[in-house]
């Protein structure tokens, strides 16, 4: 008997691997449904979302904010009039996805009234029109692009037009009250400033009269002026500087804006602050300028303070006059308000969902992730697949490999002389052959003239196939004119006498118990030269100390010179001790492994375990093998 390896360990693998992409691949195929799985999976949740998702259609309308023109005082205040490009135009993008033209669209075109709606708070409709209510500037363009779906073409482009329409509509009215205001803030202004000139010339008069020295007033009358009101007279003002006309000019604007901002902000406002402040300095320096001005004119018309105050009056009323035809001239001018450029028209195909978009990434999607559990499997898979994972895995022949027969379920059709013939029946039977070849080379060297030669077949796990293949080895070296005994010494799990279709009571276990004598256990087989002996009846001793002792020596003894070749079907020895315990005492053992099962490391431990035990591993058998190619 072969002495064991002294480390009863696998020599370790120096060698660099060579990776091909074929090996990629035929791991690949060999995972093919964890491809297959997840693809269909992703895919047929896609269809069914794509089914069941009612489609929606989107319309685009284009419309136009009014581009400010002119100057003046309607153009200082352009940051509070509705009537610039950019008044602004991100501003009116905002107002037109505002709640307020949100729910009167909703109103008007009776969404609110559908079927789908009827349960629902018009806060939350309001919320789900605005998602679907896409408003932008074009460029940097003063035109505004509005999209809406609807779950017809009809309705998108009636969403779309109608939107459209409140927000002109709302605009207009807007602009116009902003107008209305300001014209009005100007004509109140006018008419302070007559009263004040008015009041002012009334005083001059009296005062000069009521002294009885000649009016300064009387030159004031002498010439073409400017014309107040209903008042026949004209009067000729002395020129006032440029810098008086300016800053009285400024005061007005300042006082005209300052009222216009009272009504939208709180007097804390730092816009209300910031413009009161430089009222007050433009006030001061109107005043200093004014008081200059006096002092020229007392010095070059003899008018008196009254009197200057009567040309000041009357430089500011006309002014006033001016700048308010001015306004009302812009008001008109600004009638260009907010129109539709392009209306919205039915669109011819579903916006949402885009079906061709969605389920071109469902396919990417499924079979990303296809791939990805596949090569996850690829790396992180431990077990056995092939001979040359085998190969690599233990330092170890492979003496056969079993191909995966279509019905290997049931046991009893995998005796190889009860098999129908077939292409894959054939290969099942070509494959025992070259294992009943391989095996034969290699006990050649143990063959002993004066006695039979002992085989154990074992493997790392329950549900291997080891009976299987304990017993179609049996058969080749029978049908080899050999004298073979197969015996089954699995008494948990019997299937010998199932494969063998016998019906033994005694065997193994009675005998080794003293119950039975070898000679009486043992079962001929229609097969000329193969004899079977069945594990017995003690299905539920598994003591491996009778195989340890000297009554299994001499049993073992008794029954080698009587047969050629005495082969053991064992259990695994993950779940017993007795493979190892025979392993010890017969001439080689075969372990069998289930391809794509078996985690080789479960493999090198039971190697390890065998070998430390004294059991001459002469091979490996890769069973339950899948057929890569046709033929």
């Amino acid at each position: 008997m072969k002495s064991p390896s002294p480390s009863g360990q696998m020599p370790e693998y120096t060698g660099e691997k060579e990776i091909r992409l074929s090996e990629y691949w035929n791991e690949l195929l060999r995972r093919k449904w964890l491809i297959i799985i997840p693809f269909g999976i992703v895919v047929s949740a896609t269809l069914i979302f794509l089914l069941v998702t009612p489609r929606q259609y989107t319309s685009k309308a284009v419309i136009k904010i009014p581009t400010q023109s002119g100057g003046g005082l309607a153009a200082a205040l352009g940051a509070f009039l509705p009537i610039g490009q950019a008044g602004d135009v991100t501003t009116e993008v905002e107002i037109i996805k505002s709640r307020t033209i949100s729910e009167k669209v909703i109103k008007e075109l009776g969404l609110d009234k559908k079927p789908k709606n009827t349960d629902m708070d018009m806060r939350m409709i309001i919320n789900k029109f605005q998602e679907n209510l896409e408003v932008r500037q074009r460029g940097r363009t003063n035109l505004i692009d509005i999209s809406a779906a609807g779950d017809t073409p009809k309705e998108a482009k009636e969403i779309t037009d109608q939107v459209a329409i409140e927000y002109i509509d709302f605009a207009n009215k807007s602009q116009q009250k902003a107008w209305n205001e300001l014209i009005t803030q100007m004509e109140n202004k006018l008419k302070e400033v007559k009263g004040e000139l008015v009041d002012s010339r009334n005083r001059l008069y009296q005062n000069e009269t009521g002294e009885g020295i000649p009016t300064a007033f009387s030159p004031l009358l002498i010439g073409a002026g400017n014309q107040i009101g209903g008042d026949s007279s004209k009067f000729m003002i002395p020129e006032v500087p440029q810098t008086i006309a300016k800053l009285r000019s400024a005061v007005m604007e300042l006082e005209i804006e300052l009222d216009v901002l009272k009504k939208s902000y709180p007097p804390s406002d730092p816009k209300v602050v910031n413009l009161k402040a430089q009222l007050k300095e433009t006030r001061e320096r109107l005043k200093e300028e004014e008081e200059k001005a006096f002092e020229k004119y007392n010095k070059q018309f003899g008018l008196t303070e009254l009197a200057a105050e009567v040309v000041f009056n009357q430089q500011v009323y006309s002014l006033l006059v001016t700048k308010h035809e001015e306004l009302k001239a812009q008001h008109i001018m600004q009638r260009n308000t907010t129109e539709i450029i392009e209306e919205a028209a039915e669109p011819l195909y579903p916006s949402k969902p885009k079906r061709k978009i969605i389920f071109a990434a469902s396919i990417l999607a499924g079979g990303f992730l296809g791939l990805t559990l596949a090569f996850f499997k690829i790396f992180t898979d431990k077990t056995i697949h092939d001979p040359k994972s085998l190969a690599e895995s233990l330092n170890l022949p492979v003496l056969g490999v079993i191909p995966r027969l279509r019905n290997h379920h049931e046991i009893k059709e995998t005796i190889i002389n009860k098999i129908p013939p077939g292409k894959l029946n054939d290969l099942y039977k070509n494959s025992y052959d070259m294992l009943y070849l391989e095996t034969t080379a290699k006990i050649e060297i143990l063959k002993n003239k004066s006695k039979g030669l002992t085989l154990l077949v074992t493997s790392s796990l329950d549900g291997e196939g080891k009976t299987s293949v304990s017993a179609n080895l049996a058969l080749c070296f029978a049908l080899s004119d050999l004298k073979v005994l197969l015996i089954d010494s699995d008494n948990k799990t019997p299937d010998v006498d199932r494969i063998m279709e016998l019906d033994q009571k005694q065997g193994l276990f009675d005998i080794l118990e003293g119950n039975s004598d070898w000679d009486d256990a043992i079962t001929l087989t229609e097969t000329d030269g193969l004899s079977v002996m069945t594990s017995g009846r003690s299905e539920y001793n598994t003591n491996s100390s009778y195989f340890s002792s000297s009554h299994f020596d001499r049993i073992l003894e008794d029954i080698t010179n009587n047969f050629d070749i005495v082969i053991f079907d064992s259990q695994s020895l993950a779940s017993s001790a007795i493979p190892a315990a025979i392993g010890s005492k017969v001439d080689a053992t075969i372990l069998v492994i289930k391809a794509d099962t078996t985690n080789r490391e479960y493999v090198n431990d039971t190697q390890g375990i065998l070998e430390n035990s004294g059991s001459n591993v002469i091979g490996t058998v890769l069973n339950f093998t899948r057929i890569k190619h046709k033929g």
